[in-house]
């Protein structure tokens, strides 16, 4: 009883503390609303019509004995609307491809583990969209970013294939960039703050949070935020200057009311009007539901791509089965709970 109780004041007070956080954002956000208002657009209600690729991928992986297992199942569809409403969906390869699963054949230093995981997920999602691409689409949506992260890049004591891994990738940004559909990336749950040290650099006091938990308070259901840079020296950032990144842009949107603003990344000439179409494609999409405002079409390809932790319990297995009958002293993976 005693410990029930002291649990109960240790949640009020923190429930409180992050009340008065969100006081003090909704605060500063009606501030930050009237200085940045030129940078604020009501996207049109309009219904699209338009052709839509989408992209997404799982993946699960395990280690053993310095090396890696990956599984990775990547998925692609074309969506066509009509005046809002989807009238066709076609799947590429399939609406339920084969899992690929691929071993990294050499042992792996600890901080080779990350880029060598996240360039083949990117790999798979980039040859995926590349192939959409022949279906002429007007839009291609990925999720997540449209360009590789930091931690995605080996490091210079990197195995030679990783490398190579990473200039494939590299590559195949660019191939897609060069392709006739807007490419465009979905990043839901951004924690990034390139919006709010834009507008610090430009005379508008935005404290040193996330963009998403400050534009919560700013954005209104249905508005977005004009397009910027991805980087103000992309020549200097570790990944952008390998793809094009003067022509990467980001903007913010807020379909619904009832959920939080997301960023948009995007390839473009024209930033201002390729984040119009965008915004105005993407909003009246993800408005249907004001509590998920992911835009239906990603919702889909992600379920499609989702692996069950099942697959790698069967991998597993499959391989164990395999050696410990020649090396039953061997110890292959790590002997702990499955997650």
């Amino acid at each position: 009883m005693y410990l029930h109780l002291r649990v109960q004041e240790l949640l009020k007070m923190i429930g409180e503390r992050i009340l008065l956080r969100e006081e003090r954002k909704a605060s500063m956000g009606r501030k930050i609303r009237e200085e940045m208002s030129d940078m604020i657009r009501k996207a049109t209600s309009d219904p699209p019509t338009a052709t839509i690729g989408a992209v997404d991928s799982g993946f699960m992986y395990d280690e053993y004995a310095g090396m890696v297992i990956l599984l990775i199942r990547s998925v692609g569809a074309i969506f066509q609307y009509k005046d809002g409403i989807l009238e066709r969906v076609t799947y590429h390869p399939s609406p339920l491809p084969d899992i690929d699963i691929i071993d990294s054949e050499y042992s792996l230093e600890r901080e080779d583990v990350h880029p060598f995981v996240s360039l083949h997920r990117l790999k798979a999602e980039l040859e995926r969209a590349i192939q959409l691409t022949t279906q002429s689409p007007d839009y291609v949506f990925l999720d997540g970013s449209v360009v590789p992260q930091i931690v995605d890049k080996p490091h210079d004591s990197s195995p030679s294939q990783l490398k190579e891994l990473y200039r494939n990738v590299i590559s195949l940004f660019l191939e897609l960039y060069h392709r006739e559909p807007l490419v465009a990336g979905i990043v839901k749950d951004s924690r990034g703050s390139r919006l709010g040290n834009y507008l610090s650099s430009n005379g508008i006091n935005v404290p040193p949070w996330s963009d998403t938990s400050w534009l919560v308070h700013v954005l209104e259901p249905g508005e977005y935020t004009l397009p910027i840079p991805y980087s103000e020296d992309p020549e200097k950032h570790a990944t952008l200057k390998d793809v094009e990144g003067e022509h990467i842009y980001l903007f913010y949107i807020r379909p619904s009311p009832y959920d939080m603003p997301y960023r948009v990344e995007f390839y473009s000439h024209h930033p201002e009007r390729d984040g119009d179409r965008l915004a105005n494609l993407l909003i009246p999409l993800a408005s249907i539901n004001p509590t998920y405002a992911v835009p239906p079409f990603m919702v889909e390809i992600d379920m499609r791509a989702r692996l069950g932790k099942e697959s790698l319990k069967y991998v597993r297995s499959y391989i164990e089965r395999i050696l410990m009958g020649k090396f039953p002293h061997v110890k292959l993976f790590e002997r702990r709970p499955f997650l």
